[in-house]
């Protein structure tokens, strides 16, 4: 279709509104927590804090029956008239962020709080005084728990039957052979001894033995369980002679079988004080249950941590950490030190800023690769292990595979959805850039890309999310 040049003329001429450019998570036109409550939070914290609520949540933040709305700089509050007689009371704590809605809703947070956070995105709630009745303070951590030493003992005796039962079951999966295999992942052909080991007290190897009929699905599936075989039947040597292994080790040992370690405890030991830069996270999802591992790098000690939180599938989890936020603050260690790189944080109000400058630095996938070797010198059973590497995506059409590239040439298959492959592409450009991986067995996770240049209009977040 032509346009005439009258038409042309009209467009151009035509008043357009006034719109502000920033980059989803920059700290531009956002707000920093406890700081200025006249900036809101970008798209994607309120997506992460929303969850599976976010669409329920923007259909009620332009709906007419809120009334009493207000908020501080650390406190948003309103009552919304739903179907009942009495409106429901809603509040939300923005350090943190903690939040409670008097609806019966089962969803955390529910639609009433994020149409909260959202009006107030929009600037549709003003700054007025707190309340007479606010956001209670969280109650404090739990004193560590005393185990007597015979419930250890009793333990220790059923996990060490429960494991002699799994040594006789793998030798006669090897003798038999696994080629009578049912190939329907349904079957349940390794149920029953899953069974045992959860009667035994060992759930961490129940999950892995629900886990191999999977791999029936899979090509190479005689490859993968005779694999996955071979390193339980390594655990169950390891744990024979745990009292001769390094404190990492065993400790390592422990958490495969299933020994879960109270937060209480971890909570009482010293913490390590770092600035905390919030890089990424990654989500697995088991059992009807989600696992989120926020990777937290410091900028003194070096240490690529993670903060786990698990919750059902559709729940938020704990959303004080915000990638492309830093803190500074202490950290306790899960048993096995660094090398389980896995911490807790004590409860409460964790205000963060956003990053001004990255304190990491990407290395080759040669590099990566020999950390993760060393990893598996302490902990064999690892299935995945961080890493900051300098790369660019590449893809082969024929056949279509995805790698990520280094400037030397070396490769790693990509491990992502087309969604998280086209976002990675569009973030990157195609050059290299600093990226957050987690190496597994098959190649690479990208979990997030970030910025070697101080964050700005141009050059664009510190983290970008994949």
């Amino acid at each position: 279709m032509w346009w005439s040049r009258a038409a042309i003329v009209k467009i151009l001429c035509r008043p357009c509104r006034p719109f502000w450019l920033r980059w989803p998570g920059s700290g531009y036109g956002r707000r920093d927590i406890g700081v200025d409550q006249n900036t809101a939070w970008s798209t994607d914290e309120v997506r992460q804090f929303a969850g599976k609520a976010y669409a329920a949540g923007q259909k009620l933040a332009g709906a007419a029956g809120w009334s009493n709305t207000g908020a501080t700089q650390t406190l948003l509050w309103g009552d919304f008239q739903g179907s009942g007689r009495t409106p429901y009371r809603v509040q939300v704590n923005l350090v943190g962020p903690t939040y409670k809605c008097s609806c019966p809703s089962r969803q955390f947070p529910c639609k009433h709080v994020v149409g909260l956070v959202l009006r107030w995105c929009g600037g549709s709630v003003d700054e007025s005084d707190a309340p007479a009745s606010t956001l209670t303070a969280p109650a404090a951590p739990k004193a560590p728990r005393e185990i007597s030493e015979k419930a250890v003992a009793a333990r220790q005796r059923s996990v060490a039957e429960g494991l002699e039962q799994l040594d006789r079951w793998i030798h006669d999966q090897v003798r038999n052979g696994i080629a009578g295999i049912s190939t329907d992942p349904y079957a349940g052909w390794s149920e029953p001894i899953a069974r045992r080991m959860v009667d035994a007290k060992a759930p961490g190897l129940a999950g892995w033995l629900r886990n191999l009929p999977g791999y029936l699905t899979h090509d190479e599936w005689p490859r993968m369980i005779i694999e996955d075989l071979g390193l339980m039947q390594l655990l169950i040597d390891a744990y024979r002679t745990i009292d001769t292994l390094s404190d990492e080790t065993a400790a390592a040992v422990r958490r495969h079988i299933g020994f879960t370690v109270a937060r209480a405890d971890v909570l009482a030991t010293d913490p390590v004080t770092d600035t905390w830069q919030v890089l990424g996270y990654a989500e697995t999802l088991e059992d009807r249950y989600t696992t989120r591992r926020m990777w937290l790098s410091g900028n003194a000690t070096g240490l690529l941590v993670n903060v786990q939180s698990t919750a059902p599938s559709g729940a938020s989890f704990d959303n004080r950490l915000t990638p492309g936020r830093e803190f500074t603050g202490g950290v306790h260690l899960y048993p096995g030190g660094p090398s389980s790189f896995r911490v807790a944080i004590p409860d409460g109000d964790v205000p963060t800023t956003p990053i001004e400058q990255l304190a990491v630095t990407g290395t080759g996938i040669d590099a990566a690769l020999a950390g993760r070797a060393r990893a598996l010198a302490v902990d064999p059973w690892l299935l995945r292990y961080p890493a900051i590497v300098t790369a660019r995506p590449a893809q082969h059409s024929k056949p279509k595979r995805r790698h990520l590239v280094d400037a030397n040439g070396n490769a790693l298959p990509a491990n992502c959805d087309d969604d998280h492959w086209g976002r990675l592409q569009a973030a990157s450009g195609g050059r290299l850039h600093p990226i957050l991986v987690e190496i597994t067995t098959d190649g690479i996770d990208p979990l997030s890309m970030l910025s070697d240049a101080p964050p700005s209009r141009l050059t664009g977040p510190a983290v970008t999310a994949l």
